[in-house]
């Protein structure tokens, strides 16, 4: 866990991140994460990472347009459920 210090008084920055080993498209998430989670530091900003569903249009059949949605409304509700004031 955080400490109160480690984030009284600056904004937290959720990041939602879909990276997956398995999803080529999105492979290299994890390390522009890493690099959001730096430019949030050096802004004064406290950054939180928060998994999200990784669709993958190559292994969906026959659309991956359901589970397109399902994402938009996971975001919008890990979004809405934290205590974010910010999000990438």
């Amino acid at each position: 866990g955080y400490s109160e210090e480690d984030f009284r008084d600056k904004p937290i920055i959720g990041i939602l991140n879909t990276w997956s080993e398995l999803n080529s498209c999105h492979a290299h998430f994890k390390e522009r994460a890493q690099d959001v989670k730096r430019g949030v530091l050096q802004a004064g900003g406290f950054p939180v990472e928060l998994p999200s569903l990784s669709v993958d249009e190559s292994f969906t059949k026959p659309t991956s347009m359901l589970y397109r949605n399902m994402l938009a409304m996971e975001a919008e509700e890990m979004i809405r459920s934290h205590p974010l004031d910010g999000v990438v």
